[in-house]
Order: structure tokens, then sequence, then C-alpha cells
């Protein structure tokens, strides 16, 4: 089951926001040694989210094991707030119809075997894709290491890189504008084998949403 949803004022989704922010930071943080956001309470929060932030999660028996989250770019966001450097003194892409896709992860045992694309990492990615076109939304930034590039590529999206790469704490990463088309929903069905709908929408509005994806 794929779940997406905004942080709501009146505290609904409080409990898988707290999966949310405990996943992220136990693989983030702890696994991953992202440091500088460590937080004594085990939640990774960023000065992202908020009612603005939409999260996309895959849950198993009520538990989640794949995340993803998206941040209109209307708004500051990681790549023209955190990271500008990457785009060596550009702007950064900005619009009511591009968003910025982050924090992209699936718990370690849930990536079955030697594929690259876990069924985890399917569902996620269709939910995001499929959410994506019901929700208008025409391309995402992403920040990767460069040889994800192909794999965007592979999966449909129209891949633009915005600057050469750079280095962030010794890793190479590359700014990226990609694209999302009809074709790209169908490319990653038909390499995914999944032939029909994941998503049920409930509002597809992009400032009142209450989604609930169901595979």
């Amino acid at each position: 089951m794929i779940t997406v949803f905004q942080e709501s004022e009146n505290g609904q989704s409080n409990e898988l926001l707290e999966q949310v922010y405990r996943m992220r930071h136990k693989l983030f943080v702890e696994r991953l040694g992202w440091n500088e956001i460590r937080r004594p309470d085990g939640r990774e929060i960023d000065q992202f989210d908020g009612p603005d932030a939409v999260h996309i999660c895959c849950l198993r028996d009520g538990k989640l094991v794949g995340y993803s989250r998206l941040l209109p770019t209307t708004k500051p966001h990681l790549l023209d707030t955190i990271y500008p450097q990457l785009l060596n003194g550009k702007s950064a892409p900005f619009g009511p119809d591009i968003f910025e896709w982050t924090r992209c992860t699936v718990v370690p045992d849930k990536i079955e075997g030697p594929d690259a694309f876990s069924q985890v990492t399917r569902l996620l990615y269709l939910g995001l894709v499929e959410y994506c076109l019901r929700a208008g939304i025409t391309a995402l930034t992403v920040e990767y290491h460069p040889f994800l590039l192909a794999r965007q590529l592979e999966l449909g999206f129209i891949v633009k890189p915005l600057a050469l790469p750079s280095k962030i704490n010794g890793h190479a990463v590359v700014p990226v504008f990609a694209e999302i088309t009809e074709n790209t929903l169908m490319t990653m069905r038909k390499m995914f084998e999944i032939d029909h709908s994941v998503i049920e929408i409930v509002s597809n509005t992009l400032i009142d949403r209450d989604i609930n994806i169901s595979i």
C-alpha cells in the first residue's frame, strides 16, 4: 500500500508522520552518517517539513518500509536554500508544476534480491509518477550521484543535468531537472510488469492533498 499525504493542522496522520521522522533518522543519520541533522529524540526533521511537504509512503501491515518526499519549488527547498552551490551560479528551476524530490529511501531488509528495483522501490516510483501526473506536476528537481542519471533515463524520465557534478561531503552530486510524461508512467509499468493504475485519488489539488494510494 502507498499513502500520499500532507501534514494537516488538525493532527491527521500524526502517527504515520512519527514513523516517517523516525525511519528517516534511522536510515539517513544512523545508517548513512548524516550527523549534522542528528537529533537526540531520534526524529529526522528539517526546516522543509511542514504543511507544504508531500510525503509518499509505502506501507506493509501498517509499517513504513519505503519513503519519498516532494517539496514545492515555489517555497524554500534544498536546491535553492541548502545546496545552491551545485548550480554554479545558476538559478534553480521553479514553478507551481515543479517539485523537488528528496529523501527517497527503502528499509534495507525490503531490498529483495540483486535487482536494483526492489518491489518496494517499484511501488514508490509508480506511486510518485502517478501522483505527479494526477496532481499536475510536470517536472522534478533532484540532487543525486551521477550514476543515477542512467537509471532515471531507463525509467522514462526526460533528464537534464543542471550543472556538472560537485562534491558534497566527499561524494559526487549532480543537480537534475527530470520531466515526467505519460510515457514515463508507461515505461515504468512495462519495466515493472504492472499494467494497471496503482492509485486512487481522494483529492488531487496541489493545496489540499489527502490522497490514499492502494496497491
